[in-house]
């Protein structure tokens, strides 16, 4: 069954068709709620409660649509709303991200120390980040979502895409380069 078919049989009263919409997209929900809050737990509390809303207000839910979009949208919602509670920024852990296969074991040991610095400061950089911009950088850089994918995920144009990517790498490169990094 697709996502539409067991978003209706949910909505019909079929809470293992809902379970099967869980698991499905349980991995996504954690990484897009992790871009936002940039904290493992905060990204567990903020999915769960994301899913459980989800549950709650299947009855709003248009068959017309995509599944993941209707949702995508309380999890965002969700998402901001615990940043809000928090008024505390949580630093986002470097572990936390998928790293990308830097070094090489058999490399140089002074190249992979330069490597694993860059990663950190990197990793830093987009911490110090807002969370919207932080969300659409890992969103695109690390998740791998095309324009098309945001734009439908955040429920914007394709051209705000454009528009806040280039804001966001532009204050990770801003960041980097008052850290001495020239990106």
């Amino acid at each position: 069954m697709d996502d539409r078919a067991l978003a209706a049989s949910a909505k019909a009263g079929d809470t293992a068709a809902f379970d099967e919409l869980v698991r499905r997209h349980m991995r996504g929900a954690y990484r897009a709620a992790l871009a936002i809050c940039g904290c493992h737990e905060d990204a567990l509390d903020a999915s769960q409660d994301a899913f459980a809303k989800a549950f709650r207000a299947l009855r709003t839910f248009r068959e017309e649509y995509a599944f993941s979009t209707w949702f995508y949208r309380i999890l965002r919602n969700t998402c901001y709303s615990h940043l809000r509670k928090r008024r505390v920024r949580r630093h986002l852990c470097l572990g936390d991200l998928p790293q990308a296969k830097l070094a090489d074991p058999l490399a140089d040991p002074s190249a992979a120390a330069e490597r694993s610095e860059l990663a950190h400061a990197l990793a830093d950089a987009i911490d110090s980040l807002p969370p919207a911009k932080r969300e659409i950088l890992v969103l695109r850089e690390i998740e791998g979502l095309s324009y098309k994918e945001l734009a439908e995920r955040l429920g914007v144009p394709i051209g705000t895409v454009m528009s806040r990517l280039y804001h966001a790498r532009a204050a990770v490169r801003g960041v980097m380069e008052d850290k001495g990094y020239g990106v």
